[in-house]
């Protein structure tokens, strides 16, 4: 048996019932948070200068690509409620949006749940992604401090394909054991839980010295770069690192945790 499914197959019967089944479901943020309201990107363009926009992703994300005006307070941090609440006040009491990377991304509605939980009011949610802002609107959106955003930059859709790898594949080259592999998930995406327990390092892609050393480690021992997050969002950004960097032998676990779990989950 691959090393990780045995480990994922215990996890799952151990936690089983327990919320974690819920998250492996394919996430909806307008079902599932039906009581927070989302914002259009035309809307959002249009209402623009007149709302407080925060990015709740990490600063790596916010520092690569983000839209132009907008804050970043990442969802993690443990002052996020007193510190958006600051800036609320100091914003005239601006409608907040809140945003993070789209599609699978729950962050921003975790985010708004857990404003409205202590300050009921009007909170939205932008969830059409930020590749889908950047294409529409490239003048409102920055990356790597330039704005506009030029087509150029923006790394092609097939390039990130040829460094994606299924559930299977992925584990494959785990077994290989010819690879650093890395879960760059957050504490609060990680729930205690590793996918490949013994094989993996922990680190955060804020961690930017600790990111290096493993970086560093897999071209000093001529192996490959694994890479998995929460849903398979976060290492599309983390590719154009790697490729400023110079590294080719870098493979992401497609879809991240949850679709692993989903594959784990259909094989038993």
């Amino acid at each position: 048996m691959r090393p990780g499914k045995l480990v994922s197959i215990i996890v799952l019967v151990f936690f089983s019932g327990t919320p974690l089944f819920a998250s492996s479901a394919k996430f909806d943020g307008k079902n599932q948070f039906s009581n927070i309201a989302v914002i259009s990107a035309a809307d959002l363009h249009a209402r623009l200068s007149n709302i407080l926009l925060v990015d709740v992703r990490s600063p790596y994300e916010f520092k690569l690509m983000h839209i132009k005006g907008a804050f970043n307070q990442p969802a993690t941090d443990f002052n996020f409620i007193k510190k958006v609440k600051t800036l609320h006040e100091q914003y005239n009491n601006r409608q907040i949006v809140f945003y993070c990377n789209g599609g699978q991304c729950i962050k921003s509605f975790q985010a708004a749940r857990r404003f409205m939980n202590r300050y009921p009011q009007t909170i939205s949610v932008y969830d059409d992604g930020l590749k889908n802002w950047v294409a529409a609107y490239p003048h409102q959106s920055v990356m790597e401090g330039q704005s506009p955003v030029v087509s150029a930059q923006l790394l092609n859709e097939n390039l990130l394909k040829k460094h994606l790898l299924s559930t299977t594949a992925f584990s494959q080259k785990v077994a290989e054991r010819q690879a650093i592999l890395l879960d760059i998930r957050d504490r609060t995406q990680r729930e205690m839980l590793s996918l490949f327990i013994g094989y993996e390092f922990h680190t955060s892609l804020d961690d930017a010295k600790l990111f290096n050393k493993y970086i560093a480690r897999a071209i000093a021992e001529n192996k490959t770069l694994l890479v998995y997050d929460a849903v398979g969002k976060q290492v599309e950004w983390l590719m154009y690192y790697l490729e400023a960097k110079g590294i080719k032998s870098y493979f992401f676990l497609k879809g991240g945790a949850e679709q692993y779990f989903r594959d784990i989950t259909a094989s038993l």
